[in-house]
């Protein structure tokens, strides 16, 4: 079987949550013994070093143009002659893979990545307002025409249905086996790792680690600067602030390596997140986590292995809660390592995959 991940950006171009995923089920893909494509939009002084897969760099368009790249991908699709096209991040190359795939009479498959994509979203009024709205009508386009749309959680799924009234089957996002044996540290690490970007709001971190700066608690930041007014802002507010450490931007090995040697991890964004890799990364190191706004499918408050904690008044109760009783840390943790590891594990999700790209490639009309 022959797969194309159809995306603007891959593991070597960004580490992103969507990257990171689809860079799993590459690696589940090649496994199997499937050949796989990967479709990138080209920056400047970057390395492709990878055996599973093969990589095809397109004109770099802009996430607004990206649709100008039909022709291109139409070429790619008549060359590689792929049995499923499989894109995630609803944008223009959703409806272009949707188009192409039914040209082709090969399966389509559109994978959600953040809650805004289940919804009917307004554009701003302002001089990019056309390009918005071809981007956001063009993903709108593209999930109706999916023969599989896969949401993350059953929220998303039920947000599809509400409000496009689609169908869609849930698979959540997966992670491999911790592999880091460090202990857990004293004092303990309170963890935040998100891209330092207004609407993760890291500012309420900073204020977090004044607020329990009576504690012996470490805390520890890390993420990609976006804006760079916002993150000279931002470093403004953190560097005095004694009990706070940020690390700059992080590979996944080392995301990892600090997740395994915290005792929480904190979220602070606005709830406008899909399901994000850092959730099922703490949880797989029994590592409970406080997050202010959002909860997928509410598993921290209904499983017992965190805090949605509404208010940044809660978030510190919450905090505080945590790093004054060691055992409902480690209470909270096991929990979490054991539910994860039954639904959040790659073996689950890769075999959720595979499973449902066979059943597609075998029930779809030959060529």
């Amino acid at each position: 079987m022959k797969i194309l991940l159809l995306m603007r950006s891959c593991i070597f171009t960004a580490r992103g949550g969507a990257e990171v995923q689809v860079d799993f089920i590459k690696s589940a893909l090649f496994r199997a013994g499937h050949e796989v494509h990967i479709t990138y939009d080209k920056k400047a002084d970057v390395k492709i070093d990878d055996p599973q897969a093969t990589y095809h760099g397109l004109p770099n368009r802009g996430k607004l143009a990206s649709w100008k790249n039909y022709r291109i991908i139409k070429e790619l699709v008549a060359d590689i002659k792929p049995d499923i096209i499989y894109q995630r991040v609803r944008q223009g190359y959703t409806a272009i893979g949707a188009v192409i795939a039914k040209q082709n009479r090969i399966p389509f498959v559109h994978h959600i990545s953040a809650d805004y994509a289940c919804k009917k979203n307004r554009v701003a009024f302002d001089r990019k307002i056309f390009a918005g709205l071809i981007s956001e009508y063009l993903g709108r386009y593209g999930i109706a025409q999916a023969d599989l749309l896969i949401a993350q959680t059953n929220t998303q799924s039920k947000m599809l249905a509400d409000n496009f009234k689609l169908e869609s089957l849930v698979i959540p996002n997966g992670h491999p086996t911790p592999v880091e044996k460090a202990p857990r540290t004293e004092p303990p690490i309170v963890l935040w790792i998100a891209n330092i970007k207004a609407w993760k709001q890291p500012e309420i971190f900073v204020d977090l680690a004044q607020r329990l700066r009576d504690t012996d608690a470490r805390f520890i930041m890390a993420g990609k600067k976006g804006d760079k007014r916002f993150h000279q802002e931002f470093l403004k507010m953190a560097t005095p602030v004694q009990n706070l450490e940020y690390l700059g931007q992080l590979s996944l090995e080392e995301v990892n390596a600090w997740m395994a040697i915290s005792s929480i991890f904190v979220n602070t964004s606005l709830p406008r997140e899909g399901f994000p890799n850092t959730f099922i990364q703490a949880w797989l190191r029994s590592v409970p986590v406080v997050s202010l706004n959002f909860d997928p499918d509410d598993i921290n408050t209904t499983e017992n292995i965190g805090f949605l904690s509404g208010t940044v008044d809660n978030l510190e109760r919450d905090t505080r809660a945590l790093l004054s009783s060691e055992q409902m840390r480690s209470e909270m943790g096991v929990r979490a390592k054991l539910f994860s590891l039954n639904n959040f594990h790659t073996p689950v999700t890769d075999a959720a995959y595979l499973r449902e790209f066979n059943r597609l490639v075998n029930s779809s009309p030959s060529l």
